[in-house]
């Protein structure tokens, strides 16, 4: 989109003046007009952040919008909720880094759209190409959705021999059984060889774990592995790879938000328990030092 574009028309205009502000409380006015804007033009809306967040040339710190357009954009989709950006926003993702804040609130708008994203991402996993992420990333966007479905089920099985990190966790969280056998399988293909090897450590730990969470039990060997992969990574940081960026669990805040990177538009902001909410998030993080350890 060129710069005439952009600068005339109504909801672009908002967006590049959300983008170019410095000021809490103006961008909250604006979201508030851009969330208007997309309820009364909603199909023109789509058609528009669509096309914004798929400009390479908007993406650069030194574009008109300071390279927050396309992230902006992706996330009033997000708000948008409707099933036809699901798969123009699959195929995006393919083409992005996973370390860039744009994937972020690609997979956050996708992560929203609930069932809704089940046969569009199935598709998307079965198209003939020679992409090596569509399963990872198919895979992760399902086993992250919540959703209980048998397909997706095979989906992360199917998944897990080619991304046993990522999968573990999520086939942990799915919750059925009938994974054991195929965790079983994939840990005993680990073998830890080089006892400094945090990577393969990472591997074995997440395998275990998700057996532990479907209520299995390791061998002696396997707990020996387990046991040599915990002294590999003792003293070290969490590994920042691509499976654990595609791994994490998105958790959605508790209040209503119509705008997420700049400003949180609360429904009834609630300052009185902010402490708890600290000691909560206190809480989560160290169960979440607990489970990385386990």
């Amino acid at each position: 989109m060129n710069n005439v574009e952009l600068t005339e028309h109504p909801l672009a205009q908002l967006l590049l003046q959300m983008a170019q502000c410095d000021d809490d409380d103006r961008i909250n006015v604006l979201a508030t007009e851009a969330s208007a804007w997309l309820g009364e033009h909603p199909v023109a809306a789509r058609e528009l952040l669509l096309k914004l967040v798929d400009d390479t040339s908007l993406r650069s710190s030194d574009s008109l919008g300071r390279g927050e357009i396309p992230i902006i954009a992706a996330e009033f989709l997000s708000e948008l909720s409707q099933p036809e950006i699901i798969a123009p926003l699959l195929e995006l993702l393919l083409t992005l880094d996973d370390a860039d804040d744009l994937f972020d609130s690609v997979w956050d708008a996708l992560h929203n759209m609930g069932p809704a994203l089940l046969e569009p991402t199935l598709a998307f996993i079965a198209k003939p190409d020679s992409h090596l992420r569509r399963g990872e990333i198919g895979a992760a966007l399902l086993g992250d959705s919540g959703l209980q479905n048998e397909q997706i089920y095979q989906v992360l099985i199917d998944k897990l021999s080619h991304s046993p990190m990522m999968l573990a966790i999520y086939l942990g969280d799915y919750g059925d059984k009938r994974a054991l056998p195929h965790l079983y399988q994939a840990l005993n293909a680990r073998t830890m060889d080089d006892p400094h090897d945090e990577y393969e450590a990472e591997i074995v730990n997440e395998l275990a774990g998700a057996i532990h969470d479907l209520g299995g039990v390791l061998t002696d060997e396997q707990e020996e592995l387990y046991q040599r992969a915990r002294s590999a990574r003792s003293g070290s940081g969490d590994l920042d790879t691509a499976f654990h960026r595609l791994a994490r669990l998105a958790e959605p805040p508790a209040a209503e938000v119509s705008f997420t990177r700049f400003i949180w538009i609360s429904a009834e902001p609630d300052h009185a328990d902010d402490t708890d909410a600290d000691d909560a998030d206190d809480a989560d993080e160290d169960g979440d030092t607990e489970t990385l350890a386990r």
